[in-house]
């Protein structure tokens, strides 16, 4: 008779061993996020505003 102590562990070690391909798919997305960032903490805030406004008026306009 298995304990459901040891089907709770066998499950938790069974999926952190497909956690790690699950996690290598979004890194790349992670990257460009943070170069995004990046490039807009180095901008002066005229021109983020600027930019995001024109991104909001695009995404509204495909609505």
């Amino acid at each position: 008779m298995t304990d459901s102590r040891t089907t709770f562990l066998d499950s938790l070690r069974d999926s952190h061993a497909t956690e790690a391909p699950a996690v290598q798919v979004p890194r790349p997305i992670l990257a460009e996020e943070q170069a995004m960032a990046a490039w807009l903490a180095e901008r002066p805030p005229g021109l983020k505003h600027s930019f995001l406004a024109r991104q909001d008026a695009e995404f509204l306009a495909k609505r």
